[in-house]
């Protein structure tokens, strides 16, 4: 039993056996909705940034002007992706369908910059559909990862928060709609603060129309629907102690609570537990001259214990290079931690313990 299966049955009513008839006793304080048990279960999920910013010089933040047409894998292989998810004991994924860039990985139609008017496959390609339908056939969790700043959108004179409230709408529906099940949706804060709860709520009622069972990440002015939250890093290092309690002014102004975020608030407002997102490069997108410096092991190792062991789940990034493939230093550093991680935990030691209590809850339970 490790230290998140640790913290995560500290935050549910523990299960008591009733004898002589007795009604169970209430469960205490903030307990986990069904998804958000569910999602901590899955202890890690991968995140594969690709898109447009794969294809131009070092960048990670596009600024939306870079043409459709560059988009071009030549080998995009998903099921060499979930392959190596498998190898590395990861049992969820997540798509950047759409990042800051505006670029979309599936073909939209509301909005011509994406897949469609790209080299890749004369414009008939469909990433996001790839990916889904490679988490369907390896058993892998999809999600997606739709982001809520849109820099090409922006460029539009035409542009306006309400205008861009329903075009988002539009593009959300398509995703939670036509995709099959979606099991978590990423609402990054970057470049998001004009966007109001308001905006959300209109979002937000999509995705539980369309997806009952996602979960949200949340941030800033999308925190009253937060299933999920950043822990306020991107390096791997989950607060000491981690409480899935916090309050919900930290998830809304997060740069003002970074320790409410980190380490959560003990008797918080909120059950929002913390997703801790890192990347296994140095970069969120790929870059060659990056291939040097890829995570070791020990750091792998390093931030699982600081994330998992810290009562978090690690989201770990694996950005696909300009073929489509994930690079082999990337997948052999994630199977030998899956190795260690085997090795260290395998053996549940808990697993024969008896278990006994010197003072029951109201003396009928056990």
């Amino acid at each position: 039993m490790n230290l998140r299966n640790f913290f995560l049955a500290a935050g549910i009513a523990a299960v008591a056996v009733p004898v002589w008839g007795q009604k169970a006793p209430e469960p205490y304080g903030l307990t986990p909705s069904a998804r958000q048990v569910e999602w901590y279960n899955r202890e890690m999920i991968a995140f594969f940034h690709f898109g447009i910013n794969t294809f131009e010089e070092y960048v990670n933040e596009g600024d939306g002007r870079a043409p459709a047409a560059i988009f071009n894998p030549t080998a995009l292989d998903c099921g060499q992706w979930m392959r190596t998810l498998q190898t590395a004991g990861i049992p969820s994924a997540i798509i950047t369908a759409k990042h800051a860039d505006g670029f979309c990985l599936w073909p939209s139609k509301y909005t011509d910059y994406g897949v469609k008017n790209s080299a890749w496959k004369n414009g008939k390609g469909d990433v996001v559909r790839e990916f889904v339908d490679a988490c369907e056939e390896y058993g892998i969790k999809a999600g997606i990862y739709l982001g809520p700043h849109d820099r090409h959108e922006h460029l539009s004179p035409l542009y306006t928060t309400e205008k861009y409230k329903q075009y988002y709408g539009h593009q959300l529906e398509e995703l939670m709609g036509d995709y099959g099940k979606v099991w978590e949706t990423w609402w990054d804060g970057a470049g998001a603060d004009e966007l109001t709860t308001p905006v959300y709520t209109h979002w937000y009622k999509i995705v539980r129309e369309k997806q009952p069972d996602c979960v949200i990440f949340g941030t800033k002015n999308s925190y009253p629907f937060a299933d999920v939250r950043w822990m306020g890093n991107e390096s791997g290092k989950a607060g000491d102690p981690c409480w899935s309690t916090t309050d919900s002014v930290c998830v809304r102004d997060e740069w003002k609570n970074y320790e409410g975020l980190n380490e959560g608030v003990k008797g918080g407002d909120a059950y929002i537990p913390a997703e801790t997102d890192v990347s296994i490069r140095p970069s969120w997108f790929y870059h060659a001259e990056e291939d040097s410096r890829v995570k070791s092991v020990k750091e792998l190792w390093d931030i699982y214990c600081t994330s998992v062991g810290h009562n978090s789940v690690l989201l770990l990034n694996f950005p696909p290079d300009r073929r489509g493939l994930i690079h082999p230093t990337d997948s052999l550093h994630a199977a030998l931690l899956k190795q260690g991680l085997d090795e260290t935990f395998g053996n549940n030691l808990l697993a024969k313990a008896k278990v006994k209590a010197t003072n029951g809850r109201g003396g009928k339970f056990r």
